[in-house]
């Protein structure tokens, strides 16, 4: 079922190249809307859909700019149990992770209008309770409230926007589209010619509050639907339901959501979308600042040449300390996060200040990258991270950048002393960089928290006869060298 998303990339290229205007108007844009509500099922079966419980296979792709297949994929399912009520509004995410190395509890989110909160132990082996959670998590319900098929239909067709774009082939297939103010996010609807459905949203946003999207700033998304089955809905005859939506951010796929099973307007227990006052006021003191807008009280610097910048989840921003300056490593969030940090390294370490920025993985470079161009300091990027530092800097509406392509070994050089860079492939990840400080006898390379990686990176290091006592990752910056092999 789920082995072929290969395909969805290739869908997403195509529509991609094979835009063409085929008239100067396109049609009035109401009946447009109408026609796709029509085939939905009617305006009033999708105005009865107050409640729905979806059972659902997630699919998370990772975000690289690589050209090679599966290179887009990491082995990451969630099996969602996502119960919503509209009217509320209110969502309850149910998480379950499947994978070789994925296991423990289920993580259930709930998010009553403006709150959001997660059902966790307050301490190891502690009875399960509601606390607050982070104000990204009511970011997302509201996207993912507003681009529900059901729900999209009837915002676009209430617009008081809405008007009509140039009808465009798709792969050579007739589309009308209609363009509209969708909760506040502009949007572009795609409805096939040849069967009056659905078949696409592509809408502009950003995510300022979450760790893994505020990186690539304000980006386009689209949504494809497919899949379309017929399910029932009490009081109705029923509903047509895409159960396959295909997710793209920033031009690349972002993750496939398989719908299992539907069931509408589905009775829910009193206590399923309850937020305690105690919790509200939690999240009121605790929880409506960005996620990378942490306390830098756990920042230090380290035997001089080495920078903690605080504790993050997941990983925590390092530096090292080159000549007079600091070489931040893989970045930060988004440029207000950089700014941060380099006024605290600025009060820590009177005369220094970010020189340069160190990307040794590829993907896509965190916002840090915007700050770097912005103050005109090089950022050292391999092949694999090049193309997503492009998106990354147009989102941002950055200056034009001063990143250092490495695609053979160079020299960084600050104040008499110096940095090695030179192209690195991980497994599974290449285009990648590894890093050597001479005078720290010490490797870098992101990925080396995972000890095969480890083990190539410290092999690497005695072909090229570095002398190595330090290495770095991305949980520690300064740890003992393993012995090599």
């Amino acid at each position: 079922m789920i082995k072929s998303f290969p395909a969805t990339r290739v869908i997403l290229c195509l529509a991609c190249s094979c835009w063409s205007t085929v008239q100067a108007q396109g049609p009035a844009p109401r009946p447009v809307v109408d026609l796709a509500i029509e085939r939905m099922g009617g305006m009033a079966t999708l105005q009865a859909v107050t409640r729905v419980r979806f059972e659902q296979m997630t699919l998370w792709h990772r975000q690289t700019f690589e050209d090679r297949p599966y290179g887009d994929v990491v082995g990451s399912y969630e099996r969602v149990t996502d119960l919503r009520d509209y009217s509320i509004p209110a969502w309850r995410n149910t998480r379950r992770f499947v994978g070789p190395t994925t296991g423990g509890p289920e993580i259930v989110d709930l998010v009553r209008d403006s709150v959001a909160a997660r059902l966790r132990p307050a301490a190891p082996n502690a009875p399960l309770t509601w606390g607050a959670l982070n104000i990204a998590y009511v970011d997302e319900r509201r996207e993912l409230f507003a681009f529900a098929p059901e729900r999209l239909l009837l915002l676009a067709a209430t617009a008081r926007d809405l008007r009509s774009l140039p009808d465009t082939s798709i792969d050579g297939v007739a589309h009308a589209r209609v363009q509209a103010t969708i909760d506040r996010f502009p949007s572009t609807v795609f409805v096939r010619q040849t069967d009056g459905m659905l078949a696409m949203v592509r809408y502009r946003a950003n995510h300022p509050n979450d760790f893994g999207l505020a990186p690539y700033g304000e980006m386009e998304v689209e949504v494809w639907f497919g899949a379309w089955r017929s399910l029932p809905v009490p009081g109705t005859t029923g509903i047509r339901y895409p159960t396959q939506w295909d997710i793209s951010r920033i031009g690349r796929p972002y993750k496939r959501i398989t719908i299992l099973g539907a069931k509408f307007d589905v009775a829910a227990t009193p206590d399923s979308f309850v937020v305690t006052d105690a919790v509200r006021t939690e999240y009121q003191a605790t929880a409506t600042r960005p996620m990378w807008d942490l306390s830098l009280d756990s920042a230090r610097v380290m035997e001089s040449r080495f920078a903690l910048l605080g504790a993050q989840p997941g990983f925590s921003p390092t530096a090292v300390k080159v000549g007079r300056r600091w070489v931040l490593l893989e970045g930060s969030s988004v440029p207000a996060r950089t700014e941060q940090e380099h006024q605290w390294l600025v009060s820590h370490d009177q005369g220094s200040g970010f020189g340069a920025m160190l990307m040794t993985v590829a993907g896509a470079p965190r916002g840090s990258i915007a700050w770097f161009a912005d103050k005109g300091l090089p950022v050292y990027l391999g092949r694999g991270a090049q193309r997503g530092a492009k998106v990354v800097l147009a989102n941002w509406k950055a200056k034009p950048d001063a990143s250092r392509g490495v695609e053979r070994g160079r020299w960084a050089v600050f104040d008499g002393d110096s940095l090695w860079v030179e192209p690195f492939d991980a497994p599974g990840t290449p285009g990648g960089l590894i890093a050597w400080v001479p005078s720290l006898r010490w490797v870098y390379q992101a990925l080396a928290v995972d000890p095969i990686v480890q083990g190539m990176v410290m092999d690497h290091a005695k072909r090229r006869g570095w002398k190595v006592e330090r290495l770095g990752h991305a949980r520690t910056v300064n740890a003992p060298a393993p012995a090599t092999r």
